[in-house]
């Protein structure tokens, strides 16, 4: 708390050069521009970084000094897991170009071109398909212009191993997330899908559209969480697309949705995401929160009977605002029955 620019210039001439693995988190303090550019400066001498992680949440950052750590960034050769925290910035488009440019010039994150040798470019192509990369921009100026650059960047990246996109609270509608959808078609060999658009202005054809490119592109998915709280443009149609796509990612292991105060949706809709969950037999781990919303009795009975059917659930969490107790212990003793050796 209270730290400073010239905190976190003191703390940028004591990283290490050798340094693997970087975790700093700058939250709800002082930090603006220019201790944003002394970071830079500092991280760019650590050419061995392979893990970075900033969470500069709730701070006076603005474009200048996203700029600046996307320059330093991008230069570094060995990085392949990167999670930037900015909600709550100052964060324009600016910003963001300036984080679209780094993908798009960064070593560590670019294209694989193919290698002459079969052994070499597998060995290329699995370092390669560990990359992460996770972006948090809620509660900042981003938007369907922010989330083009973005997905642009995106596009011509190596193969990614996990996104993390949280952009809740923004600008973003329905042509920003079709633009998302386009970018996961180089995506193919992805396994974790986060993302986190609650009180946004996407509707059901943005939902539809993006759940299309899901189940036609993101077949090796095995983490799929999508988080709409409070989406009140959703009215049902994007859910049984969003279902449509659990019966067809076979790999899936965990799921989780959150239509947590969508209070327009249809509760007819959410028949077909009982009737998908049934389906997808490999589901480990499963989350549905729909409170808020006008689901009844019956949609919690059907959610219990489709998960108390899966024969390898571990972990379920399920709120809606109709279930009562014999329910619940109905529930409990399904997955009793399914956890014992």
């Amino acid at each position: 708390k209270g730290m400073d620019d010239a905190t976190c210039m003191l703390l940028g001439k004591a990283l290490p050069p050798a340094l693997e693995e970087l975790v700093l988190g700058f939250v709800n303090t002082g930090l603006g521009n220019e201790g944003a550019k002394n970071l830079a400066l500092a991280l760019s001498s650590c050419s061995n970084l392979r893990t970075v992680r900033l969470d500069l949440q709730n701070t006076a950052l603005g474009d200048a000094g996203v700029e600046e750590l996307s320059k330093c960034l991008g230069s570094l050769p060995a990085l392949r897991d990167l999670r930037l925290g900015l909600s709550e910035t100052l964060l324009a488009d600016e910003g963001i170009t300036g984080i679209a440019e780094m993908l798009k010039s960064s070593v560590a994150f670019r294209q694989l071109v193919n290698s002459t040798t079969a052994s070499s470019s597998f060995q290329d192509w699995e370092i390669s398909a560990n990359r992460r990369l996770e972006f948090d921009f809620g509660k900042t100026l981003f938007g369907d212009n922010g989330m083009a650059l973005l997905s642009a960047a995106l596009e011509p990246l190596s193969p990614l191993l996990a996104l993390n996109l949280n952009v809740y609270e923004t600008g973003l509608g329905d042509s920003g997330l079709h633009r998302l959808a386009e970018a996961l078609q180089s995506q193919q060999h992805l396994k974790y899908l986060n993302l986190v658009m609650a009180n946004t202005r996407v509707s059901d054809e943005g939902i539809m559209h993006f759940m299309t490119a899901v189940s036609s592109w993101l077949t090796s998915l095995e983490n799929f969480m999508l988080n709409l709280r409070g989406c009140t443009n959703i009215l049902g149609p994007g859910i049984a697309s969003y279902a449509d796509a659990l019966r067809s990612l076979r790999s899936l292991r965990s799921m989780k949705l959150n239509l947590r105060n969508c209070s327009q949706l249809q509760k007819e809709q959410l028949a077909t995401l009982a009737e998908a969950l049934a389906t997808n037999l490999s589901l480990e781990a499963a989350s549905v929160i729909l409170l808020g919303t006008n689901a009844d009795d019956a949609v919690a009975a059907d959610l219990i009977r489709s998960l108390g059917s899966l024969p390898v659930l571990q972990e379920v969490r399920l709120g809606t605002p109709g279930v009562d107790i014999q329910s619940i212990a109905e529930l409990h003793r399904r997955m009793g029955l399914l956890l014992k050796p």
